[in-house]
């Protein structure tokens, strides 16, 4: 066991001075990583940050790389498979109930919004599940879904519209006309694109 001037401490296995194999180091900030080091850094463990953010998994240059789960502080969960830090491809549990599985894309303007393949449950039980780009639904099935004159929709996605042959509105007669919908702007659960916080902090 180590303890440095600035109440740093460090125990495990040491080689050359520094953490290698299982061992556990404690920062005077109040932040915490345990788990298998290599050459001072922590490459598979746990790292619990001040403000109660909580990281599992693989850890590379720092930051999640490979398969991890994050506790945000705000209490999102998120898990699946990192790429330096940032979710690529998994689930997503957010604190208003909801939660998201698929691939995420990381770019300038959308980190952390679905792209490609996805599913999304709605806290309410509303469910859409498709094809989404740049976080929004472009065709696929909504289950349910709540819309803001407070209908539900249940039928085909196309275009990021409620059209088909499957459409069910509460209180209302169904409707099997192909893409009589589609013209109508409805302002759904799906309206707004689905987007995740910033996920993993740097260790380092």
């Amino acid at each position: 066991k180590i303890t440095f001037a600035n109440e740093d401490r460090e125990e495990g296995i040491f080689v050359d001075g520094r953490l290698n194999g299982q061992g556990k180091a404690t920062f005077a900030n109040g932040e915490v990583l345990e788990g298998n080091f290599v050459a001072g850094a922590l490459h598979e463990g746990k790292a619990t940050f001040r403000d109660g953010h909580v990281e599992e998994g693989v850890r590379l240059n720092g930051w999640l790389h490979g398969q991890g789960k994050a506790t945000l502080a705000n209490g999102e969960v998120q898990e699946g498979n990192f790429v330096n830090g940032v979710l690529h491809e998994g689930k997503v549990a957010y604190t208003d109930g909801h939660a998201e599985e698929g691939v995420y894309v990381d770019g300038e303007s959308y980190i952390g919004w679905l792209h490609g393949p996805g599913k999304v449950a709605y806290a309410d039980g509303g469910t859409i599940e498709g094809t989404f780009v740049n976080g929004y639904i472009d065709k696929g099935m909504a289950n349910n879904v709540k819309c803001d004159d407070g209908s539900t929709y249940t039928g085909r996605i196309v275009n990021g519209l409620p059209t088909g042959l499957r459409t069910t509105w509460a209180g209302r007669a169904g409707h099997s006309g192909p893409g009589a919908l589609a013209a109508a702007a409805l302002h759904c659960s799906w309206s707004q694109p689905t987007t995740s916080s910033s996920s993993s902090y740097s260790s380092d």
